[in-house]
């Protein structure tokens, strides 16, 4: 009987353990967000702002992941309830980026900014990024007036990541699978021309699975439309972007000298293979300049 009690009193104690744990971790998560309202809060009170607009937070890379939208969307709610400012709706917001173009070109600068107090009639505007630590998310804000289109505030703050931060961000957590033999068919999710957002030329996937839309796009040096594609058989052939359909990744060899295996789909349907020099890709996002190296992608889809 005392062995049973004993048994009972350590399992508690894991129980109680664990959701004080996983308490803990979304006390951590939504304190982070409070201390970027109260930041965001201060600084518009401070500098006397009244309306105010919240864009999608971005990763790094310029993509936007489920934390961004989430961290927006809580933004909105929380700046709302303290009855201090008029927050506009996201839907609102997205109307007047496509009415603006902002939601083609999308490059937040100061005309831009200044165009979206205008339509919406807001005196601030708020873009972030989230940047992924490894261990943790590190989150950034940028508050900008939109008389002057001039940063006036910033806001941070760091969460640590657990399972749904991880999630959020588009992270599987499970073991990692080994890497693709270059026989193998690339593992990238079918898309076709009309799933790239409308004003976008190109959509680029990240090995995450994370997508950014991509209005310019070019290899090895900017301005550059074309990449050379080297046949299996030999030879080089100067393929241009705008005769591609998709561009699909296959991991780097190790012993590739530099070359990394690709596919490439042409608008009339045909798939080639062969391999293209490991070199830096550049793009123009909605936040501006791009760039990524081939084994860091899955796939180019072009309109």
């Amino acid at each position: 009987m005392c062995r049973r009690n004993i048994t009972l009193l350590f399992l508690s104690l894991v129980l109680i353990l664990g959701f004080s744990a996983s308490l803990f971790a979304a006390t951590d998560f939504r304190s982070s967000i409070d201390d970027i309202v109260k930041q965001i809060v201060n600084s518009m009170e401070s500098e006397q702002k009244k309306r105010v607009a919240i864009m999608d937070f971005r990763n790094i890379d310029h993509s936007v992941s489920k934390l961004g939208m989430y961290l927006s969307e809580t933004l909105i709610t929380k700046l709302f309830q303290t009855h201090k400012f008029k927050v506009i709706e996201r839907s609102q917001l997205g109307q007047a980026l496509q009415e603006i173009g902002l939601a083609q070109t999308g490059v937040v600068d100061r005309e831009t900014a200044q165009e979206v107090g205008k339509v919406l009639g807001v005196d601030s505007l708020v873009i972030g990024t989230v940047t992924d630590l490894l261990d943790s998310i590190d989150i950034n804000a940028r508050l900008i007036s939109t008389e002057t289109g001039e940063v006036f505030a910033v806001a941070s703050s760091e969460i640590q990541k657990d399972a749904v931060v991880a999630v959020l961000m588009g992270q599987k957590i499970k073991k990692k699978e080994p890497s693709l033999a270059v026989t193998e068919t690339p593992k990238v999710v079918e898309q076709t021309e009309e799933e790239i957002p409308e004003g976008f030329k190109y959509l680029v996937v990240n090995k995450s699975g994370a997508k950014t839309p991509l209005t310019e796009l070019s290899w090895e040096q900017k301005g550059r439309d074309y990449f050379d594609f080297h046949r299996k058989g030999g030879g080089k052939t100067r393929i241009k972007f705008s005769d591609c359909k998709m561009l699909k990744f296959f991991e780097r060899e190790s012993n590739s000298s530099g070359y990394i295996k690709i596919e490439f789909t042409s608008k009339s349907g045909k798939k080639y293979e062969g391999f293209i020099y490991h070199e830096r890709f550049y793009g123009t996002s909605d936040l501006g300049a791009w760039e990524s190296l081939p084994h860091e992608l899955q796939a180019i889809y072009v309109r």
